[in-house]
């Protein structure tokens, strides 16, 4: 992130994610449709930074995901990368942004 006019600008730790504001709306673009924008690690480390810095930006009111190509979705990780793919952890009652339901 780079700060002008105090405003943050979005830009993505990898070329396979890309992100841009387009006046109130954040768009975070998945760029592997070879893949069918399957997550890579790369690409599922991207998104957390990304989404932080729209919780702070003020302008932003909406995040929109898509994929590029013509054919885009994104059926998930790319299993041959499993091995070295961390497993999404639970939140822990320290990380989560909201309350625990009873």
């Amino acid at each position: 992130m780079t700060e002008t006019t105090n405003h943050p600008t979005y830009e993505s730790t990898t070329e396979r994610v890309k992100a841009w504001l387009d006046g109130s709306t954040l768009h975070i673009r998945f760029n592997n449709p070879a893949r069918h924008n399957a997550l890579s690690v790369d690409m599922w480390e991207a998104v957390p930074p990304l989404l932080r810095v729209a919780r702070e930006d003020g302008r932003v009111r909406l995040v929109v995901f898509s994929g590029e190509g013509t054919r885009p979705s994104c059926p998930g990780r790319i299993s041959r990368n499993s091995r070295t793919c961390a497993r999404p952890r639970k939140p822990s009652s320290a990380t989560r942004p909201w309350p625990k339901s009873r």
